[in-house]
């Protein structure tokens, strides 16, 4: 049996836009042509996830073919004299369907500083 795997280019041929397997199996991709953010990724199942972003072109909302849904806020941290989180710049709030959210806290360097789940 053979194990090659094909790739099939989006037209200015920047996006691997179809990719089967030697079983032809294959998955498909949409790209937003700005930014090269994947969009949608359909398996071989037909079963598709989508993605969005923010304006600065990060994960914004991911959304399953089931219809769960994964949505991410990023915030500058504000601090004050009567914190303990010196060295905390930013934060990032991840919540999917169902669970409680889950709150990752970042260094300058982008440095995982802690983690908390609300909740």
């Amino acid at each position: 049996m053979s194990r090659s795997t094909s790739v099939e280019y989006s037209t200015d041929g920047k996006f691997p836009v179809k990719t089967t397997n030697a079983l032809g199996h294959s998955e498909t991709k949409t790209f937003d042509t700005k930014t090269g953010n994947v969009l949608t990724l359909t398996g071989p199942n037909g079963l598709t996830t989508t993605w969005e972003y923010d304006a600065l072109g990060r994960q914004a909302k991911e959304t399953r073919a089931d219809g769960t849904t994964t949505t991410t806020n990023y915030e500058w941290w504000k601090t004050d004299a009567n914190q303990s989180d010196a060295g905390i710049v930013y934060k990032v709030t991840t919540t999917t369907s169902g669970s409680s959210p889950k709150i990752t806290y970042f260094d300058a360097l982008t440095a995982k500083l802690k983690n908390h789940t609300q909740g």
